[in-house]
């Protein structure tokens, strides 16, 4: 079934789940095969895909709580934002238009813009472990400062992700499985 890693809507009274993958106002079809993750503000809706092969077809896809029907920005240089694995809302932000994003193949991504553009924010030498892959992002519960990111080489902290080249710590005590 298509629909199986896809995005569903229930509806305020609805009994039961609507798809919301198709074209509609706010844009064309979610394109791509699996839906990796969520996250919303008061906006926009963004669900973070891959393809599944590989292949870096994932992206990240918006909607404008409108209805049904995505966008792909498709405005991070080079491309390289792609096979996303995690998305979060970005609480360092206090406007609450931030939203991060962990990929596969290029580590942190960040937009202040309600997910319209992206800027990497793992790249550079002590960030290197982080640019490997990032699984699993989000912020700190009790710190809306701090930035944790997972990657595969163990569990990564920022205090400043809205510098254009955050500085990631490895946090110790704990080890990638």
């Amino acid at each position: 079934d298509d629909d199986v890693f896809r995005v569903f809507r229930l509806a305020r009274g609805a009994t039961s789940w609507q798809s919301w993958n198709g074209a509609g106002s706010g844009g064309g079809a979610l394109a791509s095969r699996y839906v990796t993750s969520l996250a919303v503000n008061s906006v926009a809706l963004l669900a973070g895909t891959a393809d599944g092969t590989g292949s870096g077809a994932g992206k990240v896809y918006r909607n404008t709580l409108g209805g049904p029907g995505w966008s792909n920005p498709g405005s991070a240089p080079d491309g390289l934002l792609y096979d996303v694995e995690s998305l979060a809302l970005d609480r360092s932000d206090r406007t609450g238009r931030s939203f991060l994003a962990g990929s596969r193949a290029f580590g942190v991504w960040r937009s202040i813009d309600d997910g319209r553009t992206w800027v990497q924010k793992s790249n550079g030498g002590a960030a290197s472990e982080v640019v490997q892959s990032t699984w699993s992002i989000g912020t700190v519960p009790g710190s809306a400062a701090a930035v944790i990111g997972q990657a595969g080489a163990g569990l990564f902290r920022t205090t400043d992700i809205g510098a254009s080249t955050p500085s990631w710590q490895k946090t110790s005590g704990l080890a990638a499985d």
